[in-house]
Order: structure tokens, then sequence, then C-alpha cells
């Protein structure tokens, strides 16, 4: 009977121990796991994960690069050297509906010569959309401005502005030839249109009345598009002409008169 007593005493007391070890053993893995968890929290807190650049339209750099301020834009001078070079020598009488300074251009040309980038510290005001060798736009406050460059060789370039506002446009053109830049005269290009976009002379005195509504895209290098809001396919022979740049005589002459869908 003793010996019985004994055997289970010596059962109970090696059950017991093992539920202790195994407890102590939980104890210790949930205080590694908690400092596991501490130890991301506190790095989390303390390294800064980057944030995407604002990004506009250059093809030398790729959007999906990261940069350490969002409000820092990225460009590359080298690959645009010409249209940073020729931009502070642009007339404020160019820009007449918000006032760049040639000052304030000359300073962010500056920054982007020094670092490829600059820092654009109010969207609402001279927000950079586009920068191309032949293009540049930016947004302003009631409207747009760009500026599109037609090579004609090294250094010598036709310069076209367009200062887009709510109440209308105003194009300027100007050549450029070894950093000087002087006033030019674009020949049947602004508020005017070519006598074979009409096939009916009757048409006539409705698109005079409609020339200041035009609008004219200079984006495509080398090239002029201007929209005509018309629709009478039996008065015009489209709404859309096309131009093409001449190096040889500095103008542009007609490729296409097409319709566009409006």
């Amino acid at each position: 009977m003793k010996s019985l007593v004994l055997i289970v005493f010596i059962l109970c007391f090696l059950s017991c121990k093992k539920q202790n070890s195994n407890f102590q053993s939980s104890l210790g893995n949930d205080k590694n796991n908690n400092h596991h968890i501490n130890t991301n929290k506190t790095s989390e807190k303390f390294v800064k994960k980057p944030v995407h650049m604002k990004v506009i339209e250059d093809s030398v750099f790729n959007p999906g690069k990261y940069i350490k301020f969002k409000d820092t834009i990225r460009i590359n001078y080298e690959y645009n050297e010409d249209l940073f070079e020729i931009l502070p020598l642009i007339p404020d009488s160019a820009m007449n509906s918000w006032r760049w300074s040639k000052k304030e251009r000359k300073q962010l040309i500056s920054s982007i010569k020094k670092n490829n980038y600059f820092v654009d510290t109010d969207p609402r005001y001279n927000n950079v959309q586009i920068i191309k060798p032949n293009y540049f736009r930016t947004q302003v406050v009631d409207g747009s401005w760009c500026m599109s460059l037609y090579k004609i060789q090294k250094d010598h370039f036709i310069i076209i502005t367009n200062d887009m506002v709510g109440d209308g446009k105003e194009i300027m053109s100007f050549e450029y030839k070894n950093n000087v830049l002087t006033p030019y005269e674009l020949k049947n290009i602004y508020y005017q249109y070519p006598n074979n976009l009409i096939n009916d002379s009757k048409c006539k005195e409705e698109l005079e009345e409609i020339l200041s509504y035009i609008d004219y895209d200079f984006y495509t290098k080398n090239q002029i598009k201007i929209y005509y809001p018309i629709s009478k396919k039996d008065c015009y022979n489209g709404n859309l002409i096309t131009y093409i740049f001449n190096k040889k005589d500095k103008n542009f002459h007609i490729t296409d008169i097409t319709w566009i869908l409006e």
C-alpha cells in the first residue's frame, strides 16, 4: 500500500514539473515575440520611407524613381539645354498675364543646371507640366503658358510663345541666333486662314468672325496644328490644319487639312 502511494506521489510531482516547464517556455516565447514587435515599431517610427517625386512629362527621367522631397521636380538640364538657355531671354511682355520675371527664370534655371531639379513650393502657381527639348509648358493662376522651339541649326531657332488665359491668348514669335533674341514675324499663321480651307465663298464672313477662337497646338516637334471651331462640311474642307516647319525659309507650310471630331 505504501509503495502504491509513493508511485502516485512521484507521478503527480513529475506531471506538475512538466507543466511548469511548459508554462515558463511559453512565457519566454511571448517575451521574445513582444520584444520583436516593439523593435519593429521603433524602427518604423524613425525610418522615413521615400515618397514619389512630383511627375512632369520628361522623356529622360523615369516617373517610378524615388526622391527625398515630394515638391522636388527632377529635370535633366543637359538634355534640355537649348530650351533653358533661351527661356531667360524671353521678354516679360510675352508673359503679360502672370509676370514671370527674367530674374526668377534665371534663378530657376541656375538651380536646374546645378542640381538637375528645382523645388516647386506652390502647386497653384507656375506648376511646370511639360519639359522637352522642343517644348515647355507651365500652368499658371488662370491658364497656361508655353514656349516651343523650331531648330534651324545649332544655336539658331525660331521661338513661339503662347500665353493662354481665360479671356484669350497672346502668341509671340522670335528668332534666336548666337544668344541673341529678336522679334520675328511669321506670315499666314496667326488668326488667319488659307484660301483652300473654304470651298464656298459664302462662308468666308462666318469664318472671319470666329478667328479669335481658333486653338493652336505647338507641342509636336517641327509642327503647328491649328483647330478651327467649324463644322459645316458644305462650306469648309476641314477644321484642322497641320503646318510643317521649313528650315530654309524659316516659315511653316501646310501639309494637311482634315476633319476631326468635336
